[in-house]
């Protein structure tokens, strides 16, 4: 018996057993009156209900159960905490995001779109409002002000968040959106770009206008920004903030493909606007020389999405950059990845093989 027992040891220390990929994102209570504690299988300090957002900071074994390390809102909703939940109380991201095509995010606010093209939801919608489960034949996806938006397959946007449910009060059909902050752009099936606001739209560019790529921004740095046809960048409606040197600069580029625009955000607040672009040849241009200098080397660059206070780039092997080195270092192991999206302080990506992946944090707040 003795030397089955050894021989069993000797194998287990020759071959490697598979590592057990550990949860770490947006995920969901599973069941009510779960307890949330403060540590694993500590004091309780509140309890969550089925379907509660939260999101998976790490985890921990501990009298025989895996406990998830979890930023959430308190019992009442109304102030964000850390806490530890068990995890077979919880619906982790490997479970609620399958079968995925498309990503966004922004704040702490995710949104998946699965093969089928029903969207998946992550983070904290306005207390008002409930997360629009009920969408469907949805083809694209993005995320402004606490508000998730929608692209249906006929062209008609819809709008769920802060500012309430829209369905397609535009009497128009799109095929191209981009929200940021309180700001919604749509391009029509006939090339107008039009700015939607509550019920009404309000033109910006023509019918037949040729745009490339646009993006929108924030109502203290001006509507957005579009590329035109042969690659050129024009800001729309541009307010003072954003600078004449930044403008300048963003005229200058040319052969851009991609445009992305947000804000830099440190230590809790904004300093200054950022603009980043995707060139032909798979190179990065941003507004700022600091900021340039940190995507300088970048190359074959097929994507870029805007943190607070970092870019990401998807190259086409398939791997990401981050100018953060922190989330560089967690994400330095992700590979296949087909789409990328990032929040405030988060990172999501997804694979090949339709798994998202997540890196950073989520925290929730009062807004």
């Amino acid at each position: 018996m003795m030397k089955k027992v050894i021989i069993w040891l000797i194998l287990l220390c020759c071959f490697a057993l598979p590592a057990v990929a550990l949860e770490k994102g947006f995920g969901q209570i599973a069941m009510d009156q779960v307890n949330l504690r403060k540590g694993p299988a500590g004091d309780t300090i509140g309890k969550k209900q089925k379907g509660d957002p939260l999101f998976i900071l790490g985890e921990e074994t501990r009298r025989g159960h895996t406990w998830y390390r979890v930023s959430t809102m308190n019992e009442t909703g109304k102030k964000q905490i850390e806490a530890w939940v068990r995890a077979d109380m919880v619906i982790p991201p490997s479970q609620l995001f399958q079968n995925i095509t498309a990503i966004s995010g922004e704040t702490s606010l995710f949104m998946a779109l699965d093969r089928n093209g029903i969207p998946h939801f992550g983070g904290l919608l306005h207390i008002a409002h409930e997360n629009p489960t009920h969408w469907r034949d949805v083809k694209a996806i993005d995320i402004g002000f606490h508000t998730f938006y929608a692209l249906q397959t006929d062209g008609t946007v819809l709008r769920e968040g802060i500012r309430g449910p829209a369905p397609n009060h535009f009497h128009q059909r799109f095929v191209a959106m981009s929200g940021y902050d309180d700001l919604f752009l749509g391009q029509t099936t006939e090339g107008a770009l039009l700015k939607l606001n509550g019920y009404s739209a309000h033109q910006l560019l023509p019918e037949g206008s040729e745009i490339r790529d646009f993006a929108a921004w924030s109502a203290i740095y001006g509507l957005g920004a579009y590329v035109d046809g042969q690659g050129k960048v024009h800001l729309l409606e541009m307010a003072d903030l954003v600078g004449a040197d930044v403008a300048q600069e963003m005229s200058s580029w040319s052969d851009v493909l991609r445009i992305k625009l947000g804000r830099e955000v440190v230590g809790g607040k904004i300093t200054r606007p950022v603009a980043a672009a995707l060139k032909a040849d798979g190179s990065v241009l941003m507004s700022h020389k600091d900021l340039q200098a940190q995507v300088s080397g970048w190359q074959n660059i097929t994507q870029i999405v805007l943190g607070n206070d970092f870019l990401v780039g998807l190259t086409g092997e398939g791997k990401l950059l981050c100018t953060k080195p922190s989330l560089a270092a967690e994400t330095a192991g992700w590979t296949d990845l087909i789409d990328i999206a990032c929040g405030d302080e988060f990172i999501a990506g997804f694979t090949k093989d339709g798994k998202v992946l997540f890196a950073g944090e989520a925290w929730f707040g009062l807004w």
